[in-house]
C-alpha cells in the first residue's frame, strides 16, 4: 500500500513537470525575439539544449546509481528551480544562453521518476506504470501551455510564468524529500550491509575479510554504474546507428528522421509565426499548442482502428504513403496562410497525421525484427529522431532570418515531399514482390 502511494506521487511529479516546463518553454522563443535575438540564435539554443539532453541524461542516470536516485532528483529540481527563476528575470541574450546550458545539462526530472519507479514498483507492473508515467506528464503538457499563456500577457508576463515555474519545481522537491527519500532499493542496499555488518559481529570474521567484501559490494555498484553508462542514451544515439543492417531497415529509418525533422522544424518555429504573422496573444498561442496536443492524443488512441481500412496493406506501405501525402499538402496549405482560421483547421491533420506517422513507422521497425532485438531497433529508431531534433532548429532559425516564413514553410514541404517519394517506392516495391 505504501509503495502504491509512492508511485501515485511519482504520477503527480510528472504531471507537475511537465505542466510547468509547458508554460514557460512555447513562450521563449517570443521573450528571446521579444529581446533582440534572431530566428537562428533562438534556433542554435533549442538545437544546444537538445544536444545537452541527449549527452547529460547517461551521465545524470549513472550518478543517481552511486549517489542514489531520490538525492539526485532532489538536487536537480533545486537547481533547476533557481535557473527558471533566473531565466525569467535575466534579459542577457548571453546569460539566458548560459542557463539553458544549465537546465540542458540538469532538467531530467521524467528520466529520473522513471528510474524511481523502477524502484517502488514490481516487475510485473512496471509496464503499465511506466505507460501511466508519461499519459500523466502528457495531460501536463497539454493544460500548460494555455495557463501560462494567460500569464505572460500580464506585465512582466514572462517572469511572473518563471516564478511559477519555480514554485511547481520546489513543489516536486518538497514532494520528493519528504515522501520518496527512502525508495525500497535504498532500503535494500542498507539493509545488506547491515547484514554483513551483523556477519562480521556474530561470526568473527575477520577485518580484513568484512573489508573485501565491501570492496566486491563497492566494484559491484561501480560496474553496474559503468555497464549502465555504456548503454546509456549517448552510447546508444551513437553506437547503435553504426550496428544496424541498413540494407533491411534503412527505408523506415530514413522516414523516421525526415518525420522527427519535418515536426522539429513545424514546432520550432509555431510561437514565432502565430505572433510575427497573425499577431496572436500569448494565451491564444498557448490555447493552440494544447489544441495540436489533444488533437495529437487522439488520433493516437483512435489509431488502432485504422487496420480496418488497411486489411491489404499487411507491411504498412500504404498507410506511410497516405500519412505523408496528408502531412505534405497539410503543410502546402498552412504555407499559403490565407487567414488564421483556415491556419488553424490546417493544424488538426498535421497533429493527427504526426501522431499515426510516429506509430506506424515504430510499427514496421518492430514487425521487421527478430523478438530478441526489437528494444535495440526501437531504440536506434529513437536516436534518428534525436538527431532530427539537433539539427531541424538550427536549419528553421536560418531559413526564418533568411526567407522569413516562407523559408521554414518551403524547408518542412521539401522534407515532406522527399518522405513522400520515398513511400511510393516503398509502396511499388512491395506490389512487385507481390507484398500487398
Amino acid at each position: 500500500m505504501f509503495g502504491a502511494k509512492k508511485v501515485r506521487l511519482l504520477y503527480l511529479i510528472a504531471l507537475v513537470d511537465l505542466f510547468a516546463c509547458s508554460m514557460a518553454v512555447p513562450l521563449l522563443s517570443v521573450h528571446m525575439r521579444s529581446l533582440g535575438a534572431s530566428h537562428f540564435t533562438v534556433g542554435i539554443l533549442s538545437s544546444l539544449y537538445a544536444g545537452l539532453q541527449l549527452i547529460s541524461s547517461p551521465v545524470i542516470g549513472s550518478w543517481s546509481d552511486v549517489r542514489g536516485h531520490s538525492f539526485v532528483l532532489q538536487l536537480t529540481l533545486l537547481l533547476s528551480a533557481i535557473l527558471y527563476f533566473a531565466l525569467g528575470t535575466v534579459t542577457a541574450i548571453p546569460v539566458i544562453a548560459l542557463i539553458r546550458i544549465g537546465l540542458g545539462l540538469l532538467k531530467h526530472t521524467q528520466t529520473l521518476c522513471r528510474t524511481l519507479l523502477t524502484d517502488v514498483a514490481s516487475t510485473r507492473d512496471q509496464l503499465i506504470m511506466q505507460s501511466r508515467l508519461v499519459s500523466f506528464g502528457s495531460v501536463g503538457f497539454i493544460v500548460g501551455p494555455v495557463v501560462g499563456g494567460h500569464m505572460a500577457e500580464m506585465e512582466n508576463g514572462f517572469h511572473y510564468v518563471c516564478c511559477i515555474v519555480m514554485l511547481f519545481f520546489l513543489i516536486n522537491f518538497a514532494i520528493v524529500h519528504f515522501f520518496l527519500s527512502n525508495t525500497p532499493q535504498e532500503h535494500k542496499k542498507n539493509d545488506t550491509i547491515l547484514g554483513l555488518s551483523e556477519d562480521a559481529t556474530n561470526l568473527g570474521i575477520s577485518t580484513r575479510i568484512w573489508t573485501d567484501k565491501k570492496k566486491d559490494i563497492q566494484e559491484t555498484s561501480k560496474e553496474s554504474s559503468r555497464a549502465l553508462f555504456r548503454s546509456s542514451d549517448i552510447f546508444q544515439a551513437v553506437t547503435r546507428l553504426l550496428h544496424i543492417r541498413w540494407s533491411v531497415y534503412w527505408d523506415v529509418f530514413t522516414l523516421k528522421f525526415l518525420l522527427g525533422f519535418a515536426q522539429a522544424v513545424h514546432y520550432q518555429s509555431f510561437s514565432l509565426i502565430l505572433k510575427e504573422e497573425y499577431s496572436i496573444t500569448p494565451s491564444g498561442i498557448g490555447y493552440t499548442i494544447s489544441f495540436q496536443g489533444l488533437v495529437g492524443a487522439t488520433a493516437g488512441f483512435l489509431s488502432g482502428g485504422m487496420g480496418r481500412f488497411y486489411k491489404k496493406d499487411k507491411y504498412y506501405a500504404l498507410q506511410m504513403l497516405h500519412g505523408f501525402g496528408v502531412l505534405t499538402l497539410s503543410f502546402i496549405l498552412l504555407s499559403l496562410k490565407p487567414n488564421l482560421t483556415f491556419f488553424l483547421v490546417c493544424l488538426i491533420p498535421v497533429s493527427a497525421s504526426s501522431s499515426l506517422l510516429r506509430i506506424v513507422t515504430s510499427e514496421v521497425i518492430l514487425q521487421r525484427t527478430a523478438p530478441n532485438q526489437r528494444g535495440s531497433l526501437i531504440g536506434s529508431g529513437q536516436s534518428m529522431s534525436s538527431v532530427a531534433r539537433l539539427i531541424a532548429p538550427l536549419c528553421s532559425g536560418l531559413a526564418y532570418d533568411k526567407f522569413g516564413f516562407c523559408g521554414t514553410s518551403m524547408l518542412r514541404i521539401a522534407v515532406t515531399i522527399t518522405a513522400l517519394s520515398l513511400s511510393s517506392i516503398m509502396v511499388i516495391h512491395q506490389r512487385k514482390n507481390k507484398f500487398l
